[in-house]
């Protein structure tokens, strides 16, 4: 049961991780997303986010403050659902469905946070 858990902790962890290296290999273009969605400074809040996400991710892989990995991770999911996602807000039909399974993947992943925080 031990290896089924470091197992799940690496590809759910991994996942954030990969993210997190993919803001900064990436922050040009990602900063020029983030602007198009009209957020303020998106160069430096793509460095925040990447940031959040590279320490969540570690967080979760090396199961070390947990807690904190959580709530870094939660504290990125929550805002980039509403604002980056938020497909009530799209009328091309084929990008809407893009952004809601985004915003659900990212409702998803908090709900399993929540999920692991209260095993902690």
């Amino acid at each position: 049961m031990e290896a089924i858990f470091i197992i799940g902790r690496i590809l759910f962890g991994g996942f954030f991780l990969i993210m997190g290296m993919n803001h900064f290999m990436k922050l040009k273009m990602m900063a020029m997303y983030a602007k198009s969605k009209g957020i303020p400074a998106p160069g430096f809040a793509v460095v925040i986010s990447g940031l959040l996400l590279l320490l969540g991710g570690l967080g979760i892989i090396f199961w070390t403050n947990v807690l904190l990995a959580g709530q870094l991770l939660i504290l990125f999911l929550l805002p980039a659902a509403i604002v980056m996602h938020n497909f009530w807000a799209i009328t091309d039909p084929q990008d809407k469905m893009t952004q809601m399974v985004n915003f659900l993947k990212n409702m998803a992943f908090i709900g399993a946070l929540l999920i692991i925080l209260t095993f902690i």
